[in-house]
């Protein structure tokens, strides 16, 4: 059974909105995963892609081929989807402040009480991470060489994964 594991954060006005959050607990010992995407809101790619994740990883759940558990944050940042305009979403800058949504989350996490909106935000992703044996964030762009950052506790072994 899928785990909803939602929270909820201020926005600009002060109204709630929701981050939607699933995790997909599986039979015997395995890494703890958590992917998430969307942190820059107009980045879309990764949130179709965790979506239609999620439907295989119910499929694999139900099987019971999942081991350990994998946390699924498709659309991470609500602050950004809601910096809609003219058509676009805007979201890779915080409107309010000109943060990047995807800087600061060391210093955000570490907060005894974060001032902004974006800090309370990026608190309550950090949180909801933190248990991970394995942390992917999604990012995508039109233009882009494709590259992945890899602590170095996973090296040598990740050599292999370059592309050949």
């Amino acid at each position: 059974m899928v785990q909803d594991v939602s929270f909820n954060v201020r926005n600009n006005n002060g109204d709630t909105v929701q981050v939607g959050a699933w995790r997909f607990e599986g039979e015997g010992h395995g890494p703890k995963v958590h992917l998430q995407a969307g942190v820059h809101a107009d980045e879309i790619a990764g949130m179709l892609v965790l979506h239609l994740l999620m439907q295989r990883l119910q499929v694999a759940q139900a099987q019971g081929r999942l081991k350990g558990s994998v946390t699924v944050v498709p659309q991470a940042n609500p602050l950004g989807i809601g910096q809609f305009r003219q058509g676009r979403i805007l979201g890779r800058y915080h409107d309010a402040t000109g943060q990047n949504f995807n800087r600061g989350f060391d210093q955000s996490a570490a907060m005894e009480t974060p001032s902004t909106v974006v800090q309370q935000w990026q608190q309550k992703l950090v949180q909801l991470a933190a248990p991970a044996d394995v942390m992917l964030d999604l990012h995508t762009d039109d233009e882009a060489l494709p590259y992945l950052y890899v602590h170095r506790s996973f090296w040598p072994v990740a050599a292999n994964w370059r592309r050949r």
